[in-house]
């Protein structure tokens, strides 16, 4: 099987990675790429706080912070909202251990901000992986999944997990085919010993 840290870490280039080889004649490679057709984070999943449209950086309200901002216009995020958010949901952060829940909620949406300020100044961002699974040469599965962080290490998680997901299937699928192929040489070879004539 195939671990995280044998995935090579991309350069973005979105080409393929030198195959990883792996015991019984597997191997696998990995594309990384941008993915251009994902939203934004606040509108791809729940659990962040408010953020305002693009309007002129003037126009900032108490509580608000600027997200990001381009030639005059700015995304506001809503820290008194999202902080009233965290903390009727529940939110937790790394980092929270110990806290009371108004400094908890304090503290997670100050890393909501910083993670969606992060994907707003390019210091991450969704892409695409491919993940290419083989046996002794043949292609048994290439699979494409989008809007997949690549702040961390998850992207690399993604991979192993698929590939050794389609190593499994294959492993079961040929020990499945394997028995069946032995019961049927045994009753084959039973029903040629039953039409021997003897004497």
């Amino acid at each position: 099987m195939i671990r995280k840290d044998d995935i090579p870490r991309f350069t973005n280039n979105d080409a393929w990675t030198e195959s990883v080889q792996l015991a019984q004649g597997y191997s696998v490679r990995v594309k990384v790429g941008r993915d251009d057709c994902a939203g934004a984070p606040w509108e791809m999943c729940d659990g962040h706080g408010p953020v305002s449209d693009w309007r002129s950086k003037e126009s900032k309200a108490p509580g608000e912070r600027v997200l990001a901002e381009d030639h005059g216009r700015a995304r506001f995020y809503d820290f008194a909202a999202a902080v009233k958010l965290a903390r009727k949901d529940g939110w937790g952060a790394e980092g929270d251990a110990g806290m009371k829940p108004g400094e908890k909620a304090a503290h997670a949406a100050e890393k909501d901000f910083e993670f969606l300020r992060g994907w707003c100044t390019d210091q991450w961002h969704y892409i695409v992986v491919g993940v290419e699974v083989s046996r002794n040469g043949a292609v048994l599965d290439m699979d494409y999944c989008g809007g997949i962080e690549d702040l961390g290490d998850y992207w690399r998680e993604f991979a192993a997990d698929h590939a050794n997901c389609v190593i499994e299937t294959n492993i079961k699928a040929r020990r499945t085919a394997a028995i069946a192929a032995r019961k049927e040489t045994i009753e084959r070879r039973r029903w040629e010993a039953r039409d021997v004539v003897t004497a």
